[in-house]
């Protein structure tokens, strides 16, 4: 697994890299699949997966205005709606 993840996805704690929105890891093979860099505020984001495999995350922009987007699993850094 990529170094700073060998907690596992149940165990929560401090992220070793901050400025990462999420990572999705394959746990058949222990890579990290995709990543995406966080809303730019310094208020924690956050992410979920959809119904139709989509990935909804809202977070905080540098003035602290509220952030969300729809982002699809395979490209986390561009999201379709913001």
């Amino acid at each position: 697994m990529e170094r700073g993840h060998r907690r596992g996805a149940d165990k929560p704690g401090l992220s070793p890299r901050p400025h990462i929105l999420g990572l999705i890891i394959d746990p058949r093979k222990g890579e990290v699949e995709s990543e995406a860099i966080a809303h730019e505020g310094s208020k924690a984001s956050r992410a979920i997966f959809l119904k139709h495999g989509l990935v909804f995350t809202t977070g905080f922009s540098r003035m602290s205005e509220r952030q969300y987007s729809l982002r699809t699993p395979d490209a986390l850094a561009e999201p379709i709606v913001t």
